[in-house]
């Protein structure tokens, strides 16, 4: 399998060679970036089979138009672009066809949000401890907040390129950046207070 992290002239000779109809360097491209484009994708839209659709139309609308791929960008961000819109259009049509009522939690007490939420150490305990709560409260924040999110703290995109991704100014960027770390702090507060009470209730009942 080629590796992710190959130099992005590799990219660049491999959407050449596809555009000429290599459907080799076509099938590699595909292998080198399916599986994070659909995880990406996937906590975006918290449903596999709308995250693998999303996923498969993106290549297939990116191999449509592999000759019109200028390398002014990397080859992934154009790809991403092209898939996050799948996904919008998915997201979409669901809300049309399964209207829901909105079940986000409401954002207070921010003053005690901690903004390096995202900072920690990857060895450290508590961050991989808590990476299974993040997951489900990704899956409460507004689709403008998990957006963002996703694309600065998973995807590690600059703030210009989320703007660029987006069709939003970089100041609507970081706001919305800073708006989403909170909100998902309190989320995960909320979620640790519910289970200390829950831990307090059964050991009283035990007595």
């Amino acid at each position: 399998m080629v590796s992710a992290n190959q130099p992005q002239e590799d990219d660049q000779a491999l959407v050449t060679a596809s555009a000429l109809g290599d459907t080799l360097a076509a099938s590699r491209l595909v292998e080198k970036y399916y599986d994070r484009l659909y995880n990406s994708i996937h906590k975006i839209l918290d449903n596999h089979e709308d995250a693998k659709d999303a996923t498969q139309e993106a290549f297939l609308q990116v191999f449509r138009a592999v000759h019109k791929f200028q390398n002014r960008c990397q080859f992934y961000t154009w790809i991403y672009k092209i898939a996050l819109n799948c996904a919008f259009n998915l997201r979409r049509n669901n809300k049309k066809h399964h209207p829901q009522v909105d079940q986000r939690l409401p954002l207070q007490n921010t003053e005690r949000v901690d903004p390096n939420l995202f900072n920690q150490p990857e060895e450290s305990a508590e961050f991989l401890d808590e990476i299974g709560r993040v997951r489900k409260g990704l899956q409460l924040l507004g689709s403008d907040y998990r957006d963002v999110l996703v694309l600065k703290e998973v995807e590690e995109m600059d703030y210009q390129t989320i703007s660029e991704i987006l069709d939003i100014p970089i100041g609507t960027v970081r706001s919305r950046l800073h708006r989403a770390r909170q909100e998902l702090r309190w989320i995960l507060e909320q979620w640790e207070a519910r289970q200390s009470q829950k831990l307090e209730g059964g050991s009283h009942g035990q007595n």
